[in-house]
């Protein structure tokens, strides 16, 4: 059910960091569903490769779930630490990276049996809502009901458009009113009229001497552009 792709690497030896990094670098290229880090037991010394800081840091931001069987139940490396699942072998870690044929067709005919039993509920409940629907005078006689619908829907649309048009008209009043206040309140009127406006660098407004000392550099803004000075 699963392809299998090998990335091969020294896993003990003064090389073994250095390989297994360039192992886990090739392996990022491919479009993998789960990657495992497998070799068999040994001392703290032969696993001291799996260690590694640089190999610990590059594996904890995998872009696929890792999986580490390195060592036996009882060997722990920092690898360990950042895979997002440690078992105790590497037969352990095939049965947890790929699932069982007879699991997935249990579930699969659970599922079907559930969806039999959901289609058939949704197909009685609608064939008793048509029937209801059949049986209401609407569907018996329609036409003796258009006249009064058609009726009253003209009413509700004459409603509609009086009310929509004096809607419309209140809120064309309201931003008459709004827009003409914001242009007397609106600054760049007022720098238009040959004013400006003179800011400290951190944006502070200066609104008197005292609040700029020599050597200060301010900025005074006018309609068509900025002056940056220097304080006297």
């Amino acid at each position: 059910m699963v392809d299998i792709i090998v990335f091969p690497s020294l896993v003990q030896g003064t090389d073994a960091p250095r390989e297994l990094l360039r192992a886990f670098n090739l392996s990022q290229e491919y479009e993998l569903s789960t990657l495992v880090f497998a070799r068999g037991g040994g001392s703290s010394e032969d696993l001291s490769a799996f260690n590694d800081e640089t190999l610990v840091r590059a594996v904890s931001k995998s872009r696929v779930p890792t999986i580490s069987a390195v060592g036996h139940e009882i060997d722990f490396t920092l690898l360990d630490f950042v895979v997002d699942k440690r078992v105790s072998t590497p037969t352990a870690a095939a049965e947890a990276a790929t699932p069982d044929q007879l699991d997935i067709k249990q579930k699969l005919d659970e599922l079907s049996v559930s969806l039999d039993e959901a289609i058939g509920g949704v197909l009685e409940q609608l064939s008793d809502e048509v029937g209801t629907l059949s049986s209401r005078p609407f569907f018996k006689g329609p036409e003796s009901m258009y006249a009064a619908a058609t009726e009253e829907v003209e009413g509700l649309r004459k409603r509609l458009d009086l009310a929509l048009f004096n809607t419309l008209e209140m809120r064309r009043v309201d931003l008459t009113r709004l827009g003409e206040h914001l242009d007397a309140l609106n600054p760049c009127g007022v720098l238009k009229r040959g004013y400006s406006i003179t800011q400290r660098k951190d944006g502070s407004i200066v609104q008197s001497v005292v609040d700029v000392k020599k050597d200060d550099v301010i900025e005074s803004r006018f309609a068509d552009g900025i002056i940056t000075s220097k304080v006297q």
